[in-house]
């Protein structure tokens, strides 16, 4: 869709901008739900004011269910996975909101290949009868709801099978407690292991959860080698190498997920998960996830040779960071490993050496004596970074030269170098000028030997200089604020890097054309992280090869694993989107430390328009629906013509794009601190570590006056509002489309051809998408346009 055209459809829906999270709630609702028999029994919706321009009348895309009875209290989820099946328990406690009794049927959606087995279900502590329907009278059922009510918000639901039970009427402001127990088969199909749990109700179901807990326990006969969530931000607890749990709780939230979850399993030193997506008429996206395994490999982690370089220019003095900073080196020294080699490298005005071009072991007495160097530190001074930069660098045990007499170098000298490079302000002394300073840097470190791994203190801090310095050196950066604990930030950002176990990666894929592949420079691996890998293929196989290349030890080592690469892989529908925000945060590090290129922003409204992702070059399409009404001579949304919610969310939406196009021009600053910290969640979602939501995610930041959302997701596809009717980003204007009037025997002929758009059509009754290469538009049944 064009700029303007989007522009236009935000406008018809009276877009605001709202208040984000750096980890948005993701929307969606829980299941099961119950469905009230009764129209009389549902709670009065809200009034319309058609003199009141903030206020439409209630149509086809707000479902009637919002304004049901019911809604859920808590819901709690408890799994056991033993290898091959899933033992599930769910509890739901459901509210009669109304001021009447009132009674209905209890539905939850299960997919069709679950093989359910051991169902029982209790009722307010009763055992009760519940039925479980294949996915055919599941179908029935769901399509006569529809039609009876009006309202499509069950038929994200087609496709799958149904448990079912009947409500005994619950009194006004009564509870109903509804405990249900089944088991089914893990599904591996040659690749990862997954599990699914139905989160997502759409529109189908009333008000945010007000709390909810999920908590998955897997074990394995074999050792497991990744476990990863891509649907919601969960913490992973690793028991041991055949045990893990994972898990998340939350309150007041509407979930639109499902509960996704994959584990590999695996003998390999290190083993490789592939997850594959592939729609019709487009190329596959990919990813590929290696973890060296938890335990049981001799030898795995391997020494290092980690110099320190610690700024201890006048600024330092400032809060006690220095004071912070001295606890924190102490901290890392004590827990270098035994055939580790250390050194600590001081700069302010000029440049202090702990032990001057002199490599000692990790022991004892060596690391007294670094405690006793680390203490005697004071902030005064300048800030020579230049200087710090190269004596670490020309450090390098690596380019050291052969001792005369000893031609064969020791063989520590081949052990990976870390520069670990901690500053909390901009090069004031010596060499000043950003672009020398990294041009310096790459004439002492060609190849990337020596990885840098750099920390910002502050928001004096040129973040331009400290990112370029670990982007270009194969090392990572981060970033502390005033209001955090340097100690802590520090001690966590070392015990990262602190157990290497395969550097120097290169991954080749054989039998299989891929292209723009994410992360273009890989990095090193350590224990207890993974190497994530995204990108685009084209063609099909059966029989591909990936191949992972490093270094251990100064030695070569290879790894193959086979791989399948399919024509059509309708699964992991996140993959896109995930892909298309590594790329943009990618793209947008470019842009950032590099300057403008029109190819390369182009590129990254494309991606985030078709995706639904927030930058600082898409922010402007919201303000852009302003200035096009004013152009035609109507009136724009602004907080004078809204309620004080909105005016208050227009009011952060500017802040917040302000703050945004700040930081991305300026070197140092909040602004600067936090548009690097951005951008690097980007590069780094669906890493672990990183995070699964993103801050500037177009569903969570653009709003209707009312407080509804603009945008939607509904699988791999962005769905905007215009007006009353959603239309799919990738609607070519140019093309007409297959008209269907809602619930007409069309509509769920239609439906039953293609189960899949079921969560398609559960947006609402007017919907404009694409589907298998075709456009259809759903249009209300009071519309008088024919099919």
């Amino acid at each position: 869709m064009s700029e303007k055209h989007i522009a236009r459809r935000l406008l018809a829906a009276g877009v605001v901008f709202s208040a984000v999270a750096f980890v948005s709630a993701e929307p969606a609702r829980g299941q099961g739900l119950i469905v009230t028999k009764h129209r009389h029994d549902f709670v009065s919706p809200p009034r319309f004011h058609p003199r009141r321009p903030h206020h439409r009348p209630p149509s086809l895309h707000r479902p009637i269910y919002n304004w049901s009875p019911f809604s859920i209290k808590s819901q709690r989820v408890d799994v056991e996975i033993n290898d091959a099946v899933a033992e599930t328990t769910l509890e739901q406690v459901f509210v009669n909101r109304s001021r009447r009794p009132a009674e209905g049927k209890y539905l939850f959606s299960i997919a069709t290949d679950a093989a359910v087995h051991n169902l029982t279900m209790w009722m307010n502590g009763r055992e009760i009868s519940g039925e479980l329907l294949d996915a055919d009278k599941a179908r029935q059922i769901y399509e006569s709801i529809v039609s009876k009510m009006r309202d499509p918000a069950l038929l994200e639901f087609t496709g799958r099978g149904l448990i079912q039970a009947n409500v005994f009427p619950i009194p006004a402001g009564g509870e109903c407690r509804i405990k249900l127990q089944y088991s089914e088969p893990v599904r591996g199909d040659g690749g990862p292991a997954s599990y699914r749990f139905p989160l997502r109700g759409g529109s189908s179901t009333y008000r945010p959860i007000e709390k909810i807990s999920l908590r998955v326990a897997i074990r394995t006969k074999r050792p497991l080698t990744s476990v990863y969530c891509p649907t919601h931000v969960c913490s992973v607890d690793r028991r041991g190498p055949n045990e893990a749990v994972v898990g998340f709780e939350q309150s007041g939230v509407q979930l639109q997920d499902d509960f996704q979850l994959y584990f590999e399993r695996g003998d390999d030193e290190f083993g490789l998960s592939l997850l594959t997506h592939r729609g019709w008429g487009d190329e596959g996206f990919f990813m590929a996830r290696i973890a060296p395994r938890q335990a049981g490999v001799g030898g795995a982690v391997l020494p290092k040779n980690i110099c320190f370089v610690l700024d201890t220019s006048g600024s330092m003095a400032d809060n006690n960071k220095i004071a912070q900073a001295r606890r924190a080196l102490n901290f890392c020294i004590q827990n270098l490993g035994d055939e580790d080699r250390f050194n600590v490298v001081t700069f302010a005005t000029e440049v202090r050496v702990f032990r001057e071009m002199s490599w000692k072991k990790a022991d004892n007495s060596n690391k007294q004596a670094a405690r006793e160097f680390i203490d005697g530190l004071k902030a005064i001074g300048g800030t020579d970074i230049n200087a710090a930069l190269q004596r670490a660098l020309e450090m390098n045990p690596g380019r050291m030269p052969v001792r005369r007499g000893n031609p064969v170098r020791e063989r520590w000298t081949d052990n990976p170098y870390f520069v670990v490079f901690i500053t909390d302000g901009e090069p004031t002394v010596g060499v000043t000028d950003v672009p020398q300073i990294l041009k310096n840097v790459t004439g002492l470190n060609p190849d990337a030997a020596a990885r840098i791994f750099v920390l910002g203190v502050g928001f004096k801090v040129n973040t331009k200089l400290l990112d370029s310095l670990a982007n270009d050196n194969g090392g990572a950066r981060g970033y502390v604020t005033p209001s955090e604990d340097l100690e802590l930030k520090l001690s966590a950002f070392y015990t990262k890097l602190a157990n290497p176990v395969l550097t120097r990666l290169a991954l080749a894929f054989q039998g299989i054309s891929i292209h723009d592949v994410y992360p273009r420079k890989l990095p090193d691996l350590f224990k207890g992280s993974e190497l994530v890998v995204m990108g685009r293929y084209s063609g099909s196989s059966d029989g591909a090869i990936v191949e992972l290349k490093g270094t251990r030890r100064g030695e070569p080592a290879m790894y193959r694993y086979p791989a399948s690469f399919p024509s059509m892989a309708r699964g992991s529908e996140f993959l896109p989107r995930l892909w298309a925000t590594q790329k943009i945060g990618y793209l947008l590090d470019e842009l950032r430390l590099h300057g403008e290129n029109r190819e390369v922003k182009t590129e990254v409204i494309r991606l985030s328009k078709k995706y639904g992702i927030m930058t600082p070059f898409t922010s402007f399409l919201v303000q852009e629906d302003e200035r096009i009404a004013r152009r035609e001579g109507r009136r724009p949304v602004t907080g004078r013509f809204l309620p004080k919610p909105a005016a208050r969310a227009i009011g952060a939406r500017d802040q917040e794009i302000g703050r945004a196009r700040n930081g991305f021009k300026s070197d140092s600053g909040s602004d600067a601190v936090a548009s690097s910290r951005d951008v690097n969640r980007l590069k780094r979602m669906g890493q672990k570590g990183g995070t699964a939501k993103l801050k500037y995610e177009v569903q969570d930041f653009l709003q209707t006056s009312e407080g509804e959302r603009a945008v939607q997701f509904v699988g791999k596809k962005t769905f905007y509002l215009d007006g009353v009717r959603w239309v799919d980003a990738d609607y070519d204007d140019d093309r007409e489309p297959i008209r269907l009037v809602a619930f007409s025997e069309a509509y769920f002929q239609f439906l039953r051809e293609h189960p899949g758009a079921g969560q398609t059509l559960a947006q609402g009754g007017n919907v404009l998408f694409e589907w298998d290469g075709k456009i259809y538009e759903i249009v209300p049944p009071e519309s008088k346009e024919a099919p």
